[in-house]
């Protein structure tokens, strides 16, 4: 049960790649844990964190450490913790060695902060308790989860898009939430090839880069085009209750880019279209009574009616709406798949005779532009624009001509719907999920216009998550830094071992000074010298069969020659090769061991 820690029984978490000692369980929500960074340090020796200097003075038989701090010294008794000139200092365990001090050690726990009381909600280490500017660098802006701790059972956690993460109450609960939204321009959110990192840098989500390039955009316009019955007369359009002078432009800055479809619902083509029909404009106007009507530019510039799109009786206030075109831009092609579809809708002025007759001031005409993709449903990130008839012609972008209006320009699901967001009035670029930049809303619509940039594909981000490995730095002297990520179990003393079958053994030290060591060596306790099987200068990594379990014996004639062995294993990785067999004897300098395969130990 997590809430039997203590000091002599520690929980030992690993914990985005450091170790948290818990040696105290106050509630359910509140523990106390060594955070610190572990150092083993022999006496004498000495490390440097945040740039100070920290030496390991003496060990003292009753378990006190004396340690100096930049030329500050201290007495700390066993488990205390105390700050020393700026270091927080906690004595986790000694080794003392009666008969010689410089082979006694202690395991100390050095930082900024080396014991810690951490309770849900609480910052991370290493702040000043305020969270500011949506800053994932600031340790406050990352909250400890801290939950059950008082409980036994199987932990649980449900995550889901709509509600969040929501906790169990079955078993124990710590974690790590961010307490920052980068949900704004203001927020600094990460750029390609920026990243967001964890604390400890033990992980980072970075923004690596992102399918398209801005630069290959397409323009896309849609503008009130007020010279619209000249070039209807001139292309001899007929069938009109009266000819619109202003039109809704809709035009593209690539070739053969915009595309009428002629077999779309609702669409009624004019005369026998054989395909659908492509070009860099179309326009959207009144036609007559009960019609929408689609117009495009022929291969001569002339201005041509394709069809119209009607309502079903000529006396509803309300029109079929048509998908009536689509983008053919580089990978957005056609109507399904990763496609841009135009949808045009209409609805008529209520009241009296005016719902027989579309052309009069309070009719509307909404166009509404759909992207869809494999990873993106129709439906779900569309720009709506909405515009307004006087007479017969369209009179403005939303309802006043030459004036921002924010219900002129909505992005949302559906327009009117909760979640549905007003942008008329926006004064800055907004981008929709697929990547289509919204470009100034606000001066645009000072225009009658609207000004968007598509990209050549679905714009999607490549993120890419690294992990940090572990990193131990050598400081001053010769104490081991004892990995974040791969934790030393508790260090204890040979009389404090209860069942030494239950757990394998690393015995640090020789028969003269280790109980253990002495009887897996098959000696008398304590043995010394020549008696031991070790000639001055040696050492020896020797495996001995502890049960179902093993034991390791790091010895040495002296105790320079114990510290040479350890550094052998601490440097496992290089010294792999020559650490074969059940025994191996160290001799030479730390800097260059030389490690020979015993003569008298089994393969």
């Amino acid at each position: 049960m997590v809430n039997a820690t203590t000091t002599s029984n520690p929980l030992d978490i690993d914990f985005l790649g450091k170790r948290l000692r818990v040696t105290a369980v106050s509630s359910a929500t509140k523990v106390t844990a060594q955070v610190g960074q572990e150092y083993f340090m022999n006496s004498g020796e000495s490390v440097t964190v945040n740039g100070k200097t920290i030496k390991l003075e003496r060990v003292g038989s009753n378990g006190d450490v004396l340690v100096n701090v930049d030329g500050v010294t201290e007495t700390l008794s066993n488990g205390a913790t105390r700050t020393v000139n700026g270091v927080e200092i906690n004595n986790d365990a000694q080794f003392y060695d009666s008969n010689n001090q410089a082979a006694s050690a202690a395991n100390l726990v050095l930082g900024k902060d080396a014991v810690e009381t951490i309770q849900d909600g609480d910052g991370y280490f290493g702040g000043d308790d305020v969270c500011t500017s949506e800053d994932p660098k600031d340790p406050d802006c990352w909250k400890f989860i801290v939950k059950n701790m008082n409980t036994q059972g199987t932990s649980s956690l449900t995550n889901t898009a709509a509600n969040g993460v929501s906790y169990g109450t079955s078993g124990p609960i710590f974690g790590l939430r961010n307490d920052f939204a980068l949900n704004d321009d203001k927020d600094g959110p990460p750029k390609a090839g920026e990243c967001i990192t964890f604390p400890n840098d033990y992980l980072s989500v970075c923004f690596d880069s992102i399918t398209t390039k801005d630069d290959d955009n397409m323009q896309l316009t849609l503008e009130k085009d007020t010279g619209f019955d000249s070039e209807t007369s001139e292309a001899g359009v007929t069938g009109h209750q009266t000819t619109a002078v202003g039109a809704i432009l809709i035009a593209s800055s690539a070739s053969d880019s915009l595309v009428i479809d002629v077999d779309a619902a609702g669409f009624i083509p004019n005369g026998t279209q054989g395909s659908d029909i492509k070009g860099e404009k179309i326009w959207v106007a009144p036609y007559n009574v009960t019609a929408v009507g689609i117009y495009y530019e022929n291969t001569n510039g002339v201005t041509q009616l394709a069809g119209t799109i009607q309502n079903a009786t000529g006396t509803t206030t309300a029109f079929t709406s048509s998908a009536v075109g689509y983008l053919d831009f580089n990978k957005i092609r056609g109507t399904s798949g990763t496609s841009l579809a135009i949808h045009v809708n209409a609805t008529q002025a209520a009241g009296g005779a005016e719902t027989t007759s579309f052309n009069v001031t309070g009719s509307a005409i909404q166009i509404w532009i759909e992207p869809a993709d494999a990873d993106l449903a129709a439906g779900t990130d569309t720009i709506w624009t909405n515009w307004t008839l006087s007479g017969d012609s369209i009179d403005a972008l939303g309802r006043t001509s030459s004036s921002e209006e924010a219900g002129e320009l909505v992005y949302g699901n559906a327009q009117g719907a909760s979640g549905a967001t007003t942008l008329g009035t926006k004064d800055e670029d907004h981008r929709s999920r697929f990547g289509i930049i919204i470009k100034d809303p606000k001066s645009a619509g000072t225009s009658d216009k609207i000004r968007l940039e598509v990209p050549t594909d679905m714009m999607q981000a490549n993120i890419v998550v690294k992990g940090t490995a572990a990193k131990v730095t050598q400081t001053s002297g010769s104490a081991t830094v004892v990995s974040a990520v791969d934790t030393a179990p508790s260090p204890m003393l040979d009389t404090e071992v209860v069942d030494k079958t239950a757990d394998n053994l690393i015995l640090v030290g020789g028969p003269a000074v280790n109980k253990l060591s002495a009887e897996f060596m098959g000696l008398t306790y304590p043995t010394y010298g020549t008696a031991t099987g070790l000639s001055e200068g040696e050492a020896i990594i020797s495996l001995k069969t502890n049960g179902a379990k093993v034991a390791m014996i790091v010895a040495g004639w002296a105790a320079e020659d114990t510290q040479r062995a350890s550094k052998v294993l601490k440097d496992y990785k290089a010294n792999a090769a020559s650490l074969k067999g059940m025994e191996v004897s160290v001799k030479g300098t730390s800097a260059s061991p030389t490690i020979v395969a015993s003569s008298t130990a089994a393969a």
